[in-house]
């Protein structure tokens, strides 16, 4: 199922690029002047695929647009609660704190954490750096920082290898 997920988008961005540039080339014909019953033709059949391809991505990213449509909701109406995430609320409570006061609320000593973190191919200069600092050099992987965190705090899980 994988391997047919990967075919499938890869197809779609072929098509994506395809009818783009049939696109872009008949409309630059056209605007010379030229206009011919292929390019006209040419320039129809690309955009009924683009039309095409947009449909089955809207389609296959369906969640992705509720979500996001949720999120629009949220910041126009200026909900209270907003729908975010749960991990956005995990990151968002504990983004602002450097690493001394993490290891300090979930019993580790400073260094120990940044050993951890270390060791794990964290790029750390010292335990006074924020959270979001820290991601901000290691190509935003607060996410897998929180996971490292969260191991170290509860162990890893059977079978899981980071």
């Amino acid at each position: 199922m994988l391997k047919a997920g990967i075919v499938y988008k890869f197809a779609l961005i072929v098509l994506l690029g395809c009818a783009l540039c049939i696109l872009g080339f008949s409309g630059a014909y056209f605007a010379r002047g030229e206009y011919d019953e292929a390019w006209m033709s040419l320039h129809r059949i690309a955009g009924f695929s683009l039309l095409c391809v947009a449909i089955l991505h809207i389609i296959t990213r369906r969640k992705k647009l509720v979500k996001l449509w949720g999120e629009f909701l949220d910041v126009i109406l200026s909900r209270k609660n907003p729908g975010f995430c749960n991990m956005d609320r995990i990151i968002g409570a504990i983004e602002r704190y450097n690493i001394r006061e993490i290891a300090g609320k979930m019993g580790f000593e400073p260094d120990e954490l940044a050993e951890i973190l270390k060791s794990n191919g964290i790029k750390l200069v010292s335990a006074d750096q924020g959270l979001r600092e820290l991601a901000k050099f290691n190509d935003e992987k607060i996410f897998f920082i929180l996971v490292l965190l969260i191991e170290a705090k509860f162990g890893k899980a059977g079978g899981c290898k980071v």
